[in-house]
This record gives structure tokens, C-alpha cells and sequence, in this order.
């Protein structure tokens, strides 16, 4: 079933209104309102009353299923979250060993090498 579109309520309320002024039923504070507004026309007066009555009618229909949407929202369960998992350092990851070696592989290859370099680079050929 396609969702109601504002033009079917629209349409739904001006035929509740056509349908309680076939069986006599009238908001009559409204009706006479729509009187003095229509300065005693008749046509004129019934046409202001059933589009005022229509938006009434369609206000009270969309107030019903905002406070039933509300009743659903507060009736339903919270939603779960899921638990955000800390990192525990107590538990090495795989990787945090191998970059514990890697890091060692490193000092222990380049420091050395940096060494010798240094030490070549300064030391001068002995003197005859």
C-alpha cells in the first residue's frame, strides 16, 4: 500500500467535512466565524467553514500520529550498543613483537655501521 500523501489527506478531510455537513453535525463556533469572515453569504461562509474545519480535521489527525509515534518511541527498548573494545597492553599484538625486532635488527646493524664511518672519516694516515 503507497504511503498517504498530503493531497489523499487533504482530500480524506474535506470528505469527513462534506459528510458531517450531510448529517447536520457542524462545529457551529466555526460556523459562525466563517459567517462574519463571509459577511453572510452562504456559499461563500460554507466553502471558508469546510476548508477551516478540513485543516482542523487534518491538525488533529497529524497531532494523533506524532503523539503515536512519540508513545512507540518511548515504549521501545533502547538500542544496544556495542561495547568499545580498549586496547590491552597486558596482550602484545603479533606485529608489536615483530616491530620489537625489527626496531633491535635496526640498532644493532646501522649503530655499528655509523661507527666505522665515522671512525674512518676521521682517522688521518700516520705521518712518515
Amino acid at each position: 500500500m503507497p504511503p498517504a500523501t498530503s493531497s489523499n489527506n487533504e482530500e480524506a478531510a474535506y470528505a469527513a467535512v462534506l459528510a458531517e455537513l450531510r448529517n447536520g453535525v457542524r462545529d457551529e463556533p466555526l460556523m459562525a466565524k466563517a459567517y462574519a469572515e463571509a459577511e453572510g453569504e452562504e456559499n461563500k461562509a460554507r466553502a471558508l467553514y469546510m476548508r477551516w474545519r478540513s485543516a482542523k480535521l487534518m491538525e488533529a489527525q497529524a497531532r494523533e500520529r506524532r503523539q503515536a509515534f512519540n508513545e512507540a518511541a518511548q515504549a521501545a527498548p533502547p538500542p544496544i550498543m556495542p561495547r568499545r573494545r580498549y586496547r590491552s597492553w597486558s596482550k602484545p599484538r603479533s606485529y608489536d613483537f615483530l616491530l620489537v625486532i625489527l626496531a633491535l635488527v635496526l640498532l644493532f646493524l646501522f649503530v655499528p655501521i655509523a661507527l666505522i664511518t665515522v671512525r674512518v672519516g676521521t682517522s688521518r694516515p700516520p705521518e712518515r
